[in-house]
């Protein structure tokens, strides 16, 4: 799965996001396109969620974040924020590579419920042992923390979502009862993470917080649409501005040279790194 993301070039897929508790169920449905690490384009499509309703944008690429929020204001509002000296992290890859070194992984292949020990064929026992994840074979991973330390929020690998355990909340008498399972379905075509579930149990079992995050209609370097990470605010939504819009971004030294007041600087820039961007702001 590491060495897949390494290599990505666009991910384009529906966002299935089913947070639940003893007394409440909510889902979320997003549409999401991204070119890692720095661009990412989602659209909320179903919410059940307040604070994120259904007609919420987000846009970002290098320079400019774009956030539209349709329930404020009489048009809705949106967010313009310029960061043109942001260096962005890949976050998927940082999160995978945190569950390999991070946890006990047990390889489980299909879920125990799925499983059957009818006889049949090789490939039949091979085809039972794994899950369906939108129609497609996927291996489950368990993935259990290393450390017995309850972790307050968990990075997802589907979808870069923040998933917080509210455990201060949780009416336990001591939190360190609380129990974490994480799985994890990498997609046997594509061998990329295309389901997760994390869920908070007590001491005795009982269910407390469960989230399940799953990617439906995947595509992996399918391409995108010209201006996909660009954002147009609809013409009645307020606009904020955050940050400074720069002057120019350039990738030769030259150029920038041509749009600065002052002669630039040179310096040796050390192995193994290049330089990634010369930014002008006045």
């Amino acid at each position: 799965a590491i060495e897949t993301h390494v290599g990505l070039e666009t991910l384009e897929a529906r966002r299935r996001m089913t947070m639940e508790t003893p007394s409440e169920v909510a889902e979320r449905i997003d549409l999401l396109a991204q070119r890692p690490p720095g661009h990412q384009r989602l659209e909320v499509l179903e919410s059940e969620d307040p604070d994120t309703p259904p007609g919420t944008v987000s846009v970002r690429n290098r320079l400019t974040t774009w956030e539209y929020y349709p329930d404020e204001g009489e048009g809705g509002t949106v967010m313009e924020r310029h960061h043109p000296h942001r260096v962005v992290a890949d976050q998927t890859r940082e999160v995978l590579e945190n569950v390999l070194e991070g946890y006990d992984l047990e390889y489980v292949g299909g879920s125990d419920d799925e499983r059957s020990n009818d006889a049949g064929s090789d490939a039949a026992d091979d085809e039972r042992d794994l899950d369906t994840v939108d129609g497609r074979p996927a291996h489950r991973i368990d993935a259990e923390p290393v450390s017995a330390e309850i972790e307050r929020s968990i990075d997802l690998l589907v979808g870069e979502t923040v998933y917080r355990i509210p455990l201060e909340e949780t009416p336990l008498d001591d939190p360190e009862d609380a129990t974490v399972s994480r799985s994890i379905w990498i997609d046997d075509e594509h061998r990329y993470p295309v389901k997760e579930r994390d869920a908070v149990r007590d001491e005795d079992g009982t269910l407390l917080h469960r989230v399940t995050v799953t990617y439906e209609d995947l595509e992996l370097d399918a391409g995108l649409e010209s201006g996909a990470f660009t954002y147009d605010p609809p013409a009645e939504a307020e606009v904020v501005e955050i940050g400074t819009e720069p002057d120019g971004v350039f990738e030769s030294r030259p150029a920038a040279e041509a749009a600065a007041p002052y002669d630039l600087p040179d310096p040796e820039i050390p192995d193994p790194f290049v330089r990634d961007r010369i930014t002008v702001v006045t």
